[in-house]
């Protein structure tokens, strides 16, 4: 979707597509030159039909919601954005456009996703039909695939939240999502209800956990999305969905972690991605303690083998690691790499290494360039860096309505540092009015996925009683927080 030519919203769902359409942010299809259309499957809000194009051999799959609202449209254009932002990644459907069916009985149209048509079966039912059949080899690539989907996902900044082998589909051997949260979303926002019992198992346990930390309910994150590849990678290689025939309450969900992290230790192979999962979890603790050494020896290996998710890392340990870790002219040459093979992420941090001095002289001007190309790629580190430059004057003039603008979508795509930053422009008017509700609100969205900066701000408010009702239980409370993170990582190092 363009961004000189925003989309206008009002109350009525219809005109927002009509919008959409005119200014060709969608494709409208014709509904009267598809033929025939037979459903083939449907749930509690949505239904799926078949149809051929025009007579001929060529088959789009069309999707209705029973709620067709300004919440489903919202997301329906923000799945277009995010389809536009992979460039139509061959391992995710394709959302084509959109097409109306004309109804007697009601005022507005009945509208329908236009879609790429996969004559598959979810990962669930593939494993089931054929997992006797399945060779390590044939587990591995579907393994490797789902992997590097998600990592590519996450290198545009794109969280999924939603992954489980119900909604993953196997073609002629080629993994296949079925969108990129697009259900999950509508769902959450048009319910805004739990009704995850079928895919808990996929589902990482924080959300679950009823914590006096949390002041609102806990994001998936990417951290989440590492968990439900780690659930899939158990069933890929067992046949089983992860605990089977099992109630599901909190204790079985906090120990899954647990199951992931002795799964992948007892069934390491050469892979690099999962060398790299290792690695990841011994970092940060996920399903173990803390094993910064042991992370870092996975993540050399990971490099050896040429995995650049391992390298962007093991580049960020480099440059913010314990005096006995750190490596600037490591993490440059590392960046300059990764930089070189196009990779978004190792574009952001070669910017980096320019703008901080970090293995080579200061230059803000190519470090400038280097961001702008990174979010131009799509990176949401690229496109929050984007926005500081041009709040600071960084290799470029000062553009406060353009800082806004990128901190902005680096929100949107859910960048903690861009969720604080735009709290930070709301806080003071940076490129916009001053919305201290807003800045409040965007605080503590970032706070609670443990942004430190947010963390910061957010208690600041607090003590002050800046915009918000002055609680200086609320700003000990993060105050500690941020100093008890403090401590542990002390401890760690």
């Amino acid at each position: 979707m363009s961004d000189k030519s925003k989309l206008q919203f009002d109350k009525n769902p219809n005109k927002w597509i009509e919008e959409a359409i005119s200014k060709n942010h969608i494709k409208y299809y014709d509904y009267k030159c598809f033929t025939n259309i037979k459903k083939i499957k449907n749930n509690s809000f949505e239904k799926f039909y078949r149809a051929n194009w025009k007579n001929s051999e060529q088959c789009f799959a069309l999707k209705s919601f029973l709620n067709f609202d300004d919440v489903t449209v919202k997301e329906i254009l923000f799945e277009l954005e995010l389809q536009h932002k992979i460039d139509f990644y061959n391992n995710i459907i394709r959302l084509y456009g959109i097409t109306a069916k004309e109804s007697k009985n009601d005022q507005l149209k009945k509208y329908l996703l236009v879609m790429e048509y996969v004559d598959g079966n979810s990962l669930q039912s593939y494993l089931k039909e054929t997992f006797k059949n399945l060779t390590w080899e044939d587990k591995y690539k579907l393994a490797y695939q789902l992997t590097c989907i998600v990592s590519h996902l996450h290198d545009k900044g794109i969280v999924l939240g939603d992954l489980h082998s119900s909604n993953i589909l196997v073609y002629q051997n080629t993994i296949k999502l079925t969108d990129l949260g697009l259900t999950k979303r509508i769902k959450e926002l048009s319910e805004q209800k739990s009704s995850l019992l079928d895919i808990v198992p996929y589902i990482d346990p924080k959300k679950f956990v009823n914590s006096d930390d949390l002041v609102q309910p806990y994001s998936l994150n990417k951290k989440s999305d590492v968990y439900s590849i780690g659930m899939l990678l158990w069933e890929i290689s067992s046949g089983q969905p992860p605990f089977k025939n099992k109630s599901f309450d909190a204790d079985l969900i906090t120990q899954i972690l647990q199951e992931i992290y002795n799964w992948l230790l007892n069934n390491q192979d050469n892979s690099s991605n999962s060398i790299y999962l290792l690695g990841y979890l011994n970092f940060h603790g996920i399903g173990t303690n803390v094993n910064r050494q042991e992370a870092i020896k996975l993540y050399q290996k990971a490099v050896e083998l040429e995995n650049n998710a391992a390298k962007l890392d093991i580049s960020y340990i480099y440059i913010y690691g314990n005096d006995d870790e750190t490596n600037y002219n490591k993490a440059f040459e590392i960046s300059k790499k990764l930089a070189e093979e196009e990779y978004p992420g190792g574009i952001n941090r070669l910017g980096y290494c320019y703008d901080s001095g970090i293995g080579t002289e200061v230059n803000i001007q190519k470090a400038f360039e280097l961001y702008q190309k990174a979010a131009d790629l799509g990176n949401s580190n690229g496109i929050n860096n984007l926005g500081w430059c041009y709040e600071k004057g960084i290799g470029t003039d000062v553009n406060m309505q353009k800082a806004f603008e990128f901190y902005q979508k680096a929100a949107d795509l859910e960048n903690l540092n861009g969720i604080n930053n735009l709290g930070a422009c709301y806080d003071c008017g940076t490129g916009t009015n001053i919305n201290k509700q807003k800045a409040f609100e965007l605080y503590l969205t970032a706070a609670n996925l443990e942004n430190d900066l947010a963390q910061y701000n957010l208690a600041l408010m607090y003590e002050n009683g800046n915009g918000i009702e002055k609680n200086i239980n609320q700003a000990i409370y993060w105050y500690k927080k941020l100093l008890n993170k403090e401590m542990k990582m002390l401890k760690i190092n």
